[in-house]
């Protein structure tokens, strides 16, 4: 069987990402600090390839999601 990717976006503050269990289910999270259409105009041209991104957040949203690469 073939495992479906899950891509969190979040327009609002990261630190509302601390609301959240767990996202060990999410395959990536896409940060969009607003609420507004460029940005989820933007957010989707990333998730299906049409424009890249990389980065981390410049805040520690949770101590649930520090990444153990860092």
């Amino acid at each position: 069987s073939k495992k479906k990717k899950t891509v969190i976006t979040l327009f609002a503050s990261p630190y509302s990402l601390s609301l959240f269990d767990s996202l060990e289910f999410a395959s990536a999270v896409v940060q969009g600090y607003e609420n507004n259409d460029y940005l989820m105009s933007l957010s989707a041209q990333m998730i299906f390839g049409g424009t890249s991104a990389k980065g981390k957040l410049p805040v520690t949203a949770a101590k649930t999601f520090l990444s153990v690469q860092e």
